[in-house]
């Protein structure tokens, strides 16, 4: 029997393999780095079409097995659209009257590296915001939309990349890249507000606050809820309740 009769894997092992690698390939999340600008500025198309461009050009460096851009725009008024590739941005007539709230562009870019057997996705992500309004932030609070205090950090600042990578190189260029394009931008004259500062320096503070101030609402609200529906259950003093009472007040200072 030849040596290599010893590595071989019955069927069983051999698709247990290849599923657990499908596996990984989906649902493994890559690394990534998030850097915020706060910087207020003012942008117009031409400044996303020179970011595009820079990024173009970086990427024209690799070797590539797949590019998509898509682009999420949200209006002031809640309405969203969304361009599925650079060209149907870039050939957009902006007719619609409502002020942009916030655009996300994302960068789809699978490289092919040496010596790797099959292509890395990296997603370069950049959005363009006028930061988080307060009352924005307060609802977002009071509705749970708030995973974690990092989320709520990068939503006050008006500008925020992030990298999905395999590559830290390819990484650390494209930050530098947007980075270097956010020095360009020209500065907008409007002033932040007082409380948009002061949420903006305590986000930790309030975010904690808020938390708390929600659980203990809804505590107290509760308790006056159930003390209203005991009162209104038919017996006068202790010695009244019945056994279908006490289930229904068992049954109260449950829920």
């Amino acid at each position: 029997m030849a040596d290599e009769q010893l590595l071989k894997t019955n069927p069983r092992e051999t698709a247990l393999t290849n599923n657990r690698a499908a596996f990984y390939r989906l649902l493994a999340r890559p690394d990534s780095i998030t850097k915020v600008f706060n910087k207020t500025a003012v942008i117009d198309m031409q400044d996303i079409r020179e970011l595009n461009q820079r990024v173009n050009e970086k990427l024209n460096h690799y070797q590539e097995a797949g590019y998509l851009i898509q682009t999420n725009v949200k209006f002031a008024d809640g309405k969203t659209r969304s361009f599925p590739d650079w060209t149907s941005l870039d050939s957009h007539d902006w007719y619609e009257p409502e002020p942009i709230n916030n655009m996300v562009i994302t960068w789809n870019f699978n490289a092919v590296f040496p010596g790797r057997e099959e292509p890395q996705m990296h997603t370069l992500m950049v959005k363009l915001s006028n930061g988080l309004r307060p009352e924005e932030m307060l609802n977002l609070v009071f509705t749970g939309k708030i995973e974690d205090i990092q989320e709520m950090d990068n939503n006050l600042f008006p500008i925020v990349t992030r990298v999905d990578f395999v590559d830290r190189v390819l990484a650390d260029e494209l930050l530098f890249l947007v980075e270097e394009w956010v020095k360009t931008l020209r500065e907008s004259e409007v002033q932040k507000t007082p409380l948009m500062l002061l949420l903006q320096k305590n986000k930790a503070k309030v975010a904690s606050f808020m938390s708390w101030f929600t659980n203990i609402v809804i505590m107290c609200t509760s308790v006056i809820i159930t003390g209203n529906y005991i009162i209104k259950l038919s017996f006068k003093t202790v010695g009244d309740i019945t056994s279908v009472d006490l289930i229904k007040i068992i049954y109260a200072l449950f829920i």
